[in-house]
């Protein structure tokens, strides 16, 4: 095991950093604006330096997502294309937990071994790390059936072809609630996966801790800098979107933000010096 120093990943502008409660639950640095900047530069920096192992993570998504839309075509349920998207985001953080290995180790300056990327997520026993992407998963379940239920309520259990859903929910006053209210549990669900796991899955990678420590760091920065934390998410859903609906994009897009996000944890907590 390294040594228990900290160290930011990046050179920042932060204010005086919190005080380390009694606790024991790290705290995180203020961050400004233009450190949203630095981590996102910084992660395409990670991608240029490494891309075969940023495309193979970010055709790994390509292919997920196109076997997500597959399998609601055959089995005749293309009206949940867009909360099958959404959903295939929730679980993003888990499936970017090879891209985070990369900018840990090329941060410290450590070889790019290909074995410890591929299993990152057992960095630690990968225990915690796999009971957060076990919480993704169900999450993202939770959500399908919601949007499944809120679909039967308002349609019926009959096939809608994708067109004349969009035509129903533009013009009539049923698809307008529809689309509100999907559009509210949505988001209220997506606000609470990214304060959980924006830094939860970071930190479980770069220390030795437990799920609930990690979690409640991840949701103490994120509620002590809303705005800051929330425009980074609505960068990252406009970035993740325009590679959902290009679909060549995916494979960039997907990597430079998984690499970014590690930058942002260790901009805000600091990364540990280890030797592996």
């Amino acid at each position: 095991m390294g040594a228990e120093i900290l160290r930011p990943s990046l050179p920042i502008s932060r204010k005086d950093p919190i005080s380390v409660p009694k606790d024991g639950i790290p705290r995180a640095f203020d961050l400004a604006f233009r450190d949203l900047d630095a981590a996102f530069f910084t992660g395409l920096a990670d991608f240029r330096a490494a891309p075969g192992f940023g495309l193979l993570f970010g055709a790994a998504y390509v292919l997920a997502g196109i076997g997500i839309l597959l399998t609601l075509v055959l089995t005749g349920q293309p009206y949940l294309l867009f909360p099958a998207a959404a959903g295939f985001l929730l679980v993003g953080p888990f499936l970017a937990v090879g891209l985070y290995e990369i900018s840990r180790r090329r941060s410290l300056g450590l070889p790019l071994d290909r074995k410890a990327i591929m299993f990152a997520f057992n960095r630690h026993g990968g225990s915690q790390i796999g009971i957060l992407g076990l919480a993704l998963i169900t999450g993202a379940t939770l959500w399908m059936k919601l949007a499944l239920l809120l679909y039967a309520l308002f349609f019926g259990m009959s096939s809608i072809p994708l067109d004349d859903l969009l035509h129903t929910v533009l013009t009539t006053q049923g698809g307008i609630e529809f689309a509100l209210i999907g559009s509210v549990i949505g988001f209220i669900m997506a606000a609470t996966v990214f304060a959980t796991c924006l830094f939860a899955l970071p930190m479980l990678l770069d220390r030795d801790i437990d799920v609930i420590t990690a979690v409640i760091a991840s949701v103490r920065a994120v509620r002590r800098q809303p705005r800051l934390y929330f425009t980074w998410a609505l960068m990252v859903a406009m970035l993740a979107g325009i590679g959902l609906v290009s679909i060549i994009g995916l494979p960039f897009i997907m990597p430079v933000l998984g690499h970014a996000t590690w930058h942002l944890y260790a901009s805000a907590f600091g990364q540990q010096v280890s030797t592996d």
